[in-house]
């Protein structure tokens, strides 16, 4: 039977955001791993344009932020998004039509970047018009959910629809205002608006993808309400409130106005409240549960990274601080933190999300539980061989620049933290190797047996006092 790329039938649009999600997972982590390398000798692709340090990692960047994890939140919330509001999705061939042009111009836009056409600015490095084929996509995408809402069969809004919902708004805003394609502005300017785009793009709309899967799954999984309505809007509203506020901590070295800089140091600070709220949501609801987390990968993946999403919240409001931001703004420290913010905490989330969907995705259980687990301990004990490495690393070179110790004596003390980075790099692209074989094994099972699904909005996941729930 022949693969249809436009395809009506239910969850359709769902399987193939995953599906793709996962190649840009792989890709990312290669691309990474040659980065990674790169630093320990940087002559591995000496004479190649294309492989390049610069044109690599921006490839990376937008391979692991615009592909693995915006296609696999996607992936998520077209298949959450049904179950809670009790309707299909509003059209699968929009959906799949949004699927193909989102990849369709990342992989174009990828490979313009690996050819020098660039706007070189973090985040938004795509052209002109991979943004705008994107910024369509995205659109299509927002539209079809955001019908799909509208026509809810359920009364309640769960959390998870909540941040759905904001995810879909906040990203074509985001966006628009921080792509030269739709904005032209110049300087310290174009560095204020850089600032803001790429702090919304990981708040408002990564942050709000993932924290929709994890709603969604700590209480389907464990069977529990969800603890607390207050503390979900809490959470909820304290993202959206004060993210975007936050993108001044990056230029607290720049000649920018000062009240911009206080007020990104103020918001980061309180960012630790709202961050605080969701993970003791999701914790306590776990409360009588916690052997779960052993025996379900999904949990695991999604309780893996709620742990690294309060450590990130600790971390940045910490290095936030006017002294300590000017000591590791500008070290190898920045890149752990940016790590754990994407592949601690983004990534293990995701990664649960898509163990959990899969299988009800593909109507088979996962081929084999042994890769599942090495999967798992392979990319945890990666992640945190890289992340605690680069952390070593932008101490190191924070104290040698505060001594006045001149860059070409630094350099040599830090070979071994990148040796160790890339060591933890190669564990985790092994372990994302392990991951899609399984998955082609799983796609290319006979045994069609899906696991059990739990009901779109059952009442054991409302909580005591009425209101949203987390199902």
């Amino acid at each position: 039977m022949g693969i249809r790329l436009i395809d009506g039938s239910s969850d359709s649009t769902a399987r193939r955001y995953v599906l793709t999600s996962v190649f840009w997972l792989v890709l990312a982590l290669a691309v990474g791993l040659v980065t990674a390398i790169q630093l320990v000798w940087p002559d591995l692709t000496r004479g190649i344009p294309q492989l390049q340090f610069g044109r690599l990692r921006a490839a990376y960047l937008n391979a692991a932020v615009l592909g693995w994890l915006s296609l696999a939140g996607l992936g998520a919330a077209h298949y959450i998004v049904p179950r809670l509001t009790g309707r299909p999705l509003w059209s699968e061939r929009l959906g799949n039509w949004g699927v193909w042009l989102w990849n369709g111009a990342l992989l174009t836009g990828v490979t313009g970047l690996l050819h020098g056409w660039t706007e070189g600015r973090e985040y938004a490095e795509l052209a002109w018009p991979f943004d705008l084929l994107l910024l369509a996509a995205a659109g299509l995408a927002g539209c079809n959910l955001l019908a799909t809402v509208a026509r809810r069969a359920e009364d309640e809004l769960y959390v998870s629809v909540w941040y759905v919902v904001g995810a879909v708004v906040w990203f074509p805003v985001i966006y628009v205002v921080g792509n030269r394609t739709f904005v032209r502005v110049w300087g310290l300017h174009d560095a204020i608006v850089n600032s803001f785009y790429a702090q919304g793009l990981v708040g408002l709309w990564l942050t709000a993808l993932a924290l929709a899967a994890a709603y969604h799954l700590v209480p389907v999984l464990t069977e529990r309400a969800l603890y607390g309505r207050r503390l979900a809007l809490v959470g909820f509203w304290g993202l959206a409130l004060l993210y975007p506020f936050t993108g001044g901590v990056h230029l607290l070295q720049a000649p920018v106005p000062e009240w911009l800089k206080g007020m990104g140091v103020v918001a980061s600070a309180l960012l630790l409240v709202p961050v605080s709220a969701v993970v003791t949501n999701l914790f306590v609801t776990l409360s009588g549960r916690w052997d779960r987390v052993y025996r379900d990968i999904a949990l695991r993946w999604v309780v893996t990274g709620g742990f690294h999403f309060l450590m990130a919240g600790a971390l940045g409001a910490f290095q936030a601080t006017r002294w300590v931001n000017w000591y590791l703004q500008y070290s190898q420290w920045m890149v752990a933190y940016h790590h754990l913010v994407l592949w601690g905490a983004f990534s293990f989330i995701a990664l649960g999300a898509l163990y959990h969907a899969v299988p009800r995705l593909l109507a088979r259980p996962w081929f084999s539980g042994g890769l599942a687990e090495a999967h798992f301990w392979l990319t945890l004990a990666g992640f945190t061989l890289t992340f605690w490495s680069l952390a070593a690393a932008g101490l190191v070179q924070s104290a040698a620049w505060l001594s006045g110790s001149p860059v070409q004596q630094v350099v040599p003390y830090l070979k071994p933290h990148f040796v160790a980075a890339v060591s933890g790099a190669a564990a985790m692209a092994l372990g994302q190797s392990l991951f899609a074989y399984n998955l082609y094994l799983t796609a290319r099972a006979r045994v069609e047996r899906a696991p059990a699904e739990p009901a779109a909005a059952p009442a054991a996941f409302v909580p005591a006092g009425g209101g949203p729930g987390a199902a």
